[in-house]
């Protein structure tokens, strides 16, 4: 039996209906392909690139800042000594620390030497015996006595003064304006070596 046939204008319905229906679900899929439009991508990619950039700069600028430290007080450190006394045996050299800086200063551990004008060490320093770390303020003057013992070098020129080493710290003392006796006897055997202290800075009399 032959199949009835749809009447031309109620079958270039159903195709416009179809085609309506295509175009319809190709709408859809593009729509959900891309959940923003271009320019909505757009500013949202320049808008992470500046906030990157500004983070960079950021982190450059606070690695770019100048460092400070407390050591740079000691450049304005300046020592002298006093005078000499005379002990049983042994010689003790006032010895005074200014900061003449503007600023206040830490001043690290101190180790004492002897040395003699011409720069030669006549009793060598040793960490182990040290003026302990003490803050200096701007322009004061802190003291402290070195005592020295059994000096058996020869040929010592004089005047001689105490050194003064630490970190970030080599000092010369200016010697004393009389420092005549300064030298110890020598106590032991000829070549010996010589003994050196120091006591706890204090305020300057």
């Amino acid at each position: 039996m032959p199949r009835p046939r749809l009447a031309p204008r109620l079958r270039a319905s159903w195709m416009a209906f179809a085609a309506v229906l295509l175009a319809t679900s190709a709408a859809c899929s593009g729509t959900s392909a891309s959940t923003q439009p271009p320019s909505n991508r757009a500013t949202a990619a320049t808008s992470s690139t500046a906030e990157a950039e500004s983070e960079a700069a950021a982190t450059a600028t606070v690695t770019a800042q100048p460092s400070t430290s407390s050591t740079a007080c000691l450049t304005s450190l300046q020592a002298r000594v006093t005078r000499w006394d005379a002990g049983a045996g042994s010689r003790m050299a006032t010895v005074e620390l200014k900061n003449a800086g503007s600023a206040a200063c830490d001043v690290p551990a101190l180790s004492p030497e002897l040395v003699d004008s011409t720069g030669r060490v006549l009793i060598v320093a040793t960490s182990a015996i040290a003026a302990p770390a003490v803050a200096v303020a701007a322009g004061a003057v802190v003291s402290a006595v070195v005592r020295v013992s059994n000096v058996c070098a020869t040929s010592v020129s004089a005047p001689v003064t105490v050194g003064l080493l630490g970190t970030g710290v080599s000092l010369i003392a200016s010697p004393a304006a009389e420092s005549g006796d300064a030298v110890p006897p020598c106590n032991g055997d000829p070549g010996s070596p010589g003994h050196i202290e120091i006591e706890s800075w204090g305020a300057a009399s």
